[in-house]
């Protein structure tokens, strides 16, 4: 798989499984800043650093709140990488169907 572009979870485990699972070359994980912290943006790059190193590993903030940007940020990275899966298992329904 050439790219991942996940939706973050609250919860830290659910963020890096579909990673582990599909071994992309480039991992875009989409958080919204109000729910996601420093600690848990680190530990997930600690984590796949470690297990997957020869994946890329970025971050994008978007406002979950917003369906706008949510749909320019699906959007902006689907330009900048045509060939992408989304997991979106870990997204709100707002974030699921902006993503969608």
């Amino acid at each position: 798989m050439l790219c991942l572009v996940k939706i973050m979870d609250k919860q830290r485990l659910n963020n890096i499984l579909s990673a582990f699972f599909f071994k992309p070359k480039k991992i875009i994980f989409l958080h919204d800043k109000r729910y996601s912290n420093k600690s848990d943006i680190s530990g997930i790059k600690n984590v796949l650093k470690l297990k997957l190193p020869s994946s890329t590993v970025e971050f994008v903030e978007y406002d979950s709140r917003n369906i706008d940007s949510i749909i320019r940020t699906c959007t902006g990275v689907t330009h900048k990488n045509p060939i992408c899966y989304f997991d979106i298992t870990g997204a709100g329904e707002f974030s699921a169907i902006g993503a969608y």
